[in-house]
């Protein structure tokens, strides 16, 4: 069976066979879109690949950002060890040690920069930390969904205050 076959299947054994095709129909731009990567084997991995799961303060240096600092150790030490380094979120968080974002779009500046980020990537595949559920109640989209504004009715799922 070939990849959108199984798409369909799988859409249809989770949201059943009424639900299941308008899933699929709603994603397929997604998939066209995403279909035109030139090397989609640089993607792919292997079991000969080693992953480092990592904060992006693991190494500090006065004066030098961590991302740099990071950077500087991985391609003396880990260049033929790592082959894809898995950063937990690096963006500007309110708590929660980094997992209560207030931007996913910048990157914390005690960290580093984009700049930073880049710079790793051509030494090594990168893999982050990017999890949506994870925004903090200091962040513009928690703060338009207290204000009702539109597109943001579903961000959050309000409990009874009560509930343990």
């Amino acid at each position: 069976m070939e990849g959108l076959d199984r798409i369909k299947n799988l859409l249809n054994r989770i949201y059943g066979e009424k639900t299941g095709p308008s899933a699929f129909q709603k994603i397929m731009p997604l998939i066209e879109n995403f279909s035109s990567v030139k090397d989609k084997e640089k993607y792919d991995f292997s079991q000969e690949d080693v992953v480092l799961i990592t904060y992006g303060d693991t190494l500090k240096k006065n004066a030098e950002p961590p991302l740099k600092t990071f950077h500087d150790f991985a391609k003396k030490h880990l260049k033929n060890v790592i082959s894809i380094i898995h950063f937990l979120p690096f963006f500007p968080y309110s708590s929660d040690d980094g997992f209560a974002i207030t931007d996913f779009f910048k990157v914390n500046r005690e960290l580093g920069s984009w700049d930073d980020i880049k710079a790793i990537e051509k030494d090594f595949s990168l893999m982050f930390d990017y999890v949506l559920n994870h925004v903090s109640a200091k962040s513009r989209w928690f703060e338009d969904y207290l204000e009702e504004k539109k597109g943001c009715e579903n961000l959050a799922i309000e409990v009874d205050p009560d509930t343990d």
